[in-house]
C-alpha cells in the first residue's frame, strides 16, 4: 500500500504545475473580465455570436483554424529546442496562416451581405449585422495567428513572457473598453466596438509574441531563399487528421446541437457556459500535458513513460473533477448568479435547471476524455481522434440527425441524453485507441494510418534530413 501511494505521488510529480496554474490565469483572467464587463451592463456580442445567418460561414474558419492550430503543438514541440528549424516553421507557418486566412476573409467579407439580406428584413438591422461581422473576421484571423505564437511561447515555456502576454491582453481590452465600448465611453461604438476592441487586444499580444520570438529563436527577416517549406509535407500529414475531425463535429455541432438547442430557450446558453467556465481548468491541464509530451523526446514512442505520465496528469484530473462536483453541489446559487451574469438576461428558468447534475456527469466524462485527447495532440497522432469523430458521427449523431429530419422533436432532456451517449461512445473510443497507441508503441511499431514517416529517436525522418 506504501509502495503504491509512493508511486501515485512520483507520478503526480512529473506534472508541470508552474505551466498550469500559468495557462490557467492566461484562460481564466479574459473570463473573469468578461464576467465584470457583463455584470456594468457592457455592450454584448453574445447574442450576434449565436445568430444562425452565417453560421455555415464561420463554420468554415472554424474548419480552418482548428486544422492549422491542432497540429501546432506536436509539429512545433518535437523541435522547440533547436532555433533554425523552429525558426523556419514559425516564418513559413505565418506565411501560411495569412495566405489562408486571406482567401477565407475576402470571401466572407464580400458574400455576407448576401447570406444576411436572406434571412433579415429590415435594413437596418441586417446593416448593422454585416458591419459588425464584417469587422469581426479580422479579429477572428487575428486571434488565430495570435493563438499559433501563443502556443509556441507555451512549448517555450517562459512564464514571464506568458504573462506578459496575458498583461498586455487585459490592458488592451480595458483601454480599448474604456474609450469604445463601455457606457461611459467618450467615443461608444456599441457593438461593433467590441469587434474592433478585439482586433486591437489580437494586434498588441500578435505583435508582443512575434517580437519576443524573433529574439528568443535568433531570426530578424524573411528571405525567400532562407526559407524550407518541406517539414510541410508532414504538417499536411498530421493536418489532414485535424481536418477530417473539425469537419465532422462542427457540422454534426451545426446541424444537431446548434439546430434543436436554438429551439430550447436557454439550452445553447447553458452548454456553452459549460464548455468555456466548467471546462476552464481542465482544458489548462491539458495544454500543459500538450507541451509536455511534445518537448520531450524521451517519452515519444516509450509506452512506459508516456503511461506514466499521463497517469501523473490524471490524477491531478480527478482530483478537480472531485472539486468541481462538490463545488457544484454547495454553490448552486454561485452558479447560477455567474451564469446569469453572462448568459441569461431573465435567469435560468427551473425547468433548465433540472438538467444541471446530468451536465456536470457529461463535463465530468469529457474532463477524462480530454487528458487523453491531450495526449494525443501532443504525441502527433490525430488520426486516432479523426477515427473518433468518425465513430460517434456514425453511430450516435447520423442516425439523431436523420430522426430529426423526419420531423421528430427533441425535448431538453431528450437533448442532453444523446449528449451523454455521445461522450460515452467518444469516451470509450478515446480509451480503447490510447490503448492500441501504448500497444503499438509497446511492440515497437506506429499505425501506418497515423505515421507517414519513419521514426528516429522520436523525431521524424524528415526533421532529421530537413
Amino acid at each position: 500500500m506504501h509502495l503504491y501511494i509512493r508511486k501515485r505521488i512520483n507520478r503526480i510529480k512529473t506534472v508541470r504545475f508552474s505551466l498550469f496554474f500559468t495557462l490557467l490565469a492566461i484562460s481564466a483572467i479574459p473570463l473573469i473580465y468578461m464576467l465584470i464587463r457583463s455584470a456594468l451592463h457592457f455592450p454584448s456580442d453574445h447574442h450576434y455570436n449565436l445568430h444562425s445567418n452565417l453560421i455555415w460561414g464561420m463554420y468554415v474558419f472554424e474548419v480552418a483554424i482548428e486544422t492549422l492550430i491542432f497540429p501546432i503543438y506536436y509539429l512545433f514541440g518535437i523541435t522547440i529546442k533547436d532555433n533554425k528549424k523552429t525558426a523556419n516553421k514559425i516564418k513559413t507557418t505565418l506565411l501560411l496562416f495569412i495566405g489562408v486566412f486571406s482567401v477565407l476573409t475576402l470571401v466572407m467579407f464580400f458574400i455576407s451581405p448576401m447570406l444576411i439580406s436572406n434571412r433579415i428584413k429590415d435594413v437596418s438591422e441586417a446593416a448593422n449585422v454585416i458591419s459588425y461581422i464584417r469587422i469581426e473576421l479580422f479579429a477572428i484571423v487575428l486571434s488565430a495567428i495570435a493563438k499559433f505564437l501563443l502556443i509556441v511561447l507555451q512549448l517555450k515555456g517562459n512564464k514571464k513572457s506568458l504573462f506578459g502576454y496575458l498583461a498586455l491582453y487585459i490592458g488592451s481590452m480595458i483601454l480599448m473598453d474604456s474609450l469604445i465600448v463601455a457606457p461611459y465611453a467618450p467615443y461608444s461604438l456599441g457593438v461593433n466596438g467590441i469587434a474592433i476592441t478585439n482586433i486591437v487586444a489580437s494586434l498588441v499580444v500578435l505583435i508582443y509574441s512575434y517580437l519576443y520570438i524573433r529574439h528568443e529563436f535568433n531570426f530578424k527577416e524573411f528571405k525567400k531563399d532562407k526559407l524550407s517549406f518541406k517539414w510541410f509535407h508532414l504538417y499536411y500529414h498530421v493536418g489532414e487528421h485535424a481536418f477530417i475531425d473539425a469537419v465532422l463535429l462542427n457540422a454534426d455541432r451545426i446541424l444537431f446541437l446548434i439546430a434543436v438547442g436554438s429551439g430550447i430557450h436557454g439550452y445553447l446558453d447553458l452548454n456553452s457556459f459549460f464548455g468555456v467556465f466548467i471546462m476552464l481548468p481542465f482544458i489548462a491541464l491539458g495544454d500543459t500535458l500538450k507541451c509536455d509530451l511534445a518537448t520531450s523526446i524521451n517519452y515519444h514512442h516509450k509506452a512506459g513513460v508516456i503511461k506514466a505520465n499521463v497517469q501523473g496528469y490524471m490524477f491531478v484530473n480527478l482530483a478537480l473533477i472531485i472539486i468541481m462536483v462538490v463545488a457544484s453541489i454547495f454553490t448552486v446559487p454561485l452558479f447560477n448568479s455567474l451564469a446569469n451574469i453572462h448568459y441569461f438576461e431573465e435567469g435560468i428558468s427551473s425547468s433548465l435547471a433540472t438538467i444541471i447534475p446530468l451536465m456536470i456527469v457529461i463535463y465530468s466524462i469529457k474532463a477524462f476524455q480530454n487528458i487523453y485527447d491531450s495526449a494525443f495532440f501532443g504525441l502527433g497522432e490525430l488520426g486516432y481522434m479523426t477515427k473518433q469523430a468518425i465513430l460517434v458521427t456514425v453511430i450516435v449523431y447520423l442516425p439523431a440527425i436523420i430522426v430529426l429530419r423526419l420531423g421528430v422533436n427533441f425535448d431538453m432532456w431528450t437533448l442532453t441524453l444523446v449528449l451523454l451517449i455521445v461522450i460515452i461512445v467518444d469516451s470509450i473510443a478515446t480509451l480503447y485507441y490510447y490503448r492500441f497507441m501504448l500497444k503499438t508503441y509497446e511492440e515497437g511499431k506506429g499505425d501506418p494510418s497515423v505515421h507517414h514517416y519513419p521514426i528516429k529517436d522520436g523525431i521524424a525522418e524528415e526533421f532529421i534530413n530537413e
